[in-house]
C-alpha cells in the first residue's frame, strides 16, 4: 500500500551499489546531527517554520541536481562553505508546520534522498552524513541488521522473548491505534495497522511538549525508536482536524 512516511529519527539514501547498513545517527562534536550515507531508509529530516536547516554534504563533491517534492510550501537554497566553497550545502526552510515532502540531490559522487518534515517542535538545524564505505564496516552492519527479524525484534540469544516489554497502553484518536508496541531495553518498535490511510509522525511526549525522536521506518509499518520514552504520539494532519493517539508507557 502506498503511503507518506510523515517522520522521525532514521535513515537514508541509496547509491547505485548500496550496502545494507542500519546504522544510527551520530551527533559529532561540532554539533552536527550526521546519517549514515547508504542505509536501506532515507533519513527522515524535521524542520519548523521561520528556522532553516542545514543539510552538509562532503566537502569536496559538486551539486549537480536537487529536486523536491513541494516546492510551492518548502524554500531551497544551494550554498557552499570552507576554502573555494568546495563543501555544498542545502537550505531549507518550510513555509508552515505539518509538511511532509521529500529531497533529491545528485552531486558528482552519488545521490541523496531525504524526507522532510516541519513541525513546531525543535527543528533539526545542522544535518549531514557519515560515510561508512569500509568493507569491514558494512559487513557488521549487515550482520546486525541480519539478527532483526521480521517484526523488528532482536533474535539475538542476548534478548530472549521473554526480555521484552509489552505494558503500553494507547488512548486519543483510534484510528491511528498501533497494533502492537514494545521495546527490547534499548529500543521501542511500534507495528502500524495497516488500514491507516496516511502513516503519521512519531514524536516523544516531554514535560516541554513534542519533542523529535529518530527513529526508522521497516517494512512500510514498523517504527524503530532509538530510545524508549515514556509517552509517544501518532500524529496526523493539524489544527481542529488533526488525529492524535498517545502511547504510553506503563511502569
Amino acid at each position: 500500500m502506498k503511503r507518506l512516511v510523515s517522520t522521525l529519527v532514521a535513515l537514508l539514501a541509496l547509491t547505485a551499489a548500496p550496502f545494507t547498513a542500519l546504522a544510527h545517527p551520530i551527533q559529532g562534536p561540532d554539533g552536527v546531527l550526521r546519517f549514515p550515507f547508504g542505509d536501506k531508509e532515507a533519513p527522515a529530516v524535521f524542520c519548523a517554520p521561520l528556522y532553516v536547516c542545514d543539510i552538509i554534504l562532503e566537502p569536496g563533491e559538486t551539486v549537480l541536481n536537487y529536486a523536491i517534492g513541494d516546492s510551492a510550501r518548502w524554500m531551497l537554497a544551494p550554498a557552499a562553505s570552507g576554502a573555494n566553497g568546495s563543501t555544498p550545502h542545502i537550505l531549507l526552510k518550510p513555509t508552515d508546520s505539518n509538511l511532509s515532502t521529500n529531497l533529491i540531490v545528485t552531486t558528482s559522487k552519488r545521490t541523496y534522498y531525504v524526507d522532510l518534515h516541519s513541525l513546531r517542535v525543535r527543528p533539526m538545524l545542522r544535518v549531514g552524513f557519515f560515510y561508512p564505505a569500509e568493507p569491514d564496516a558494512a559487513d557488521h552492519s549487515a550482520a546486525a541488521d541480519a539478527h532483526m527479524d521480521h517484526d523488528g525484534m532482536s533474535d539475538d540469544p542476548g534478548v530472549p522473548a521473554a526480555a521484552l516489554d509489552y505494558k503500553y497502553q494507547s488512548s486519543g484518536s483510534r484510528e491511528l491505534f498501533p497494533t502492537q508496541v514494545y521495546n527490547d531495553g534499548k529500543h521501542t518498535y511500534v507495528r502500524l495497522d495497516p488500514r491507516i490511510p496516511e502513516m503519521p509522525a512519531l514524536l516523544a511526549v516531554g514535560p516541554d511538549g513534542d519533542q523529535v525522536v529518530n527513529y526508522r521506518v521497516k517494512d512500510g509499518d514498523l517504527y524503530i525508536v532509538d530510545a524508549i520514552p515514556d509517552r509517544m504520539a501518532l500524529v496526523v494532519g493539524s489544527g481542529k482536524h488533526q488525529l492524535r493517539a498517545t502511547i504510553t508507557h506503563k511502569t
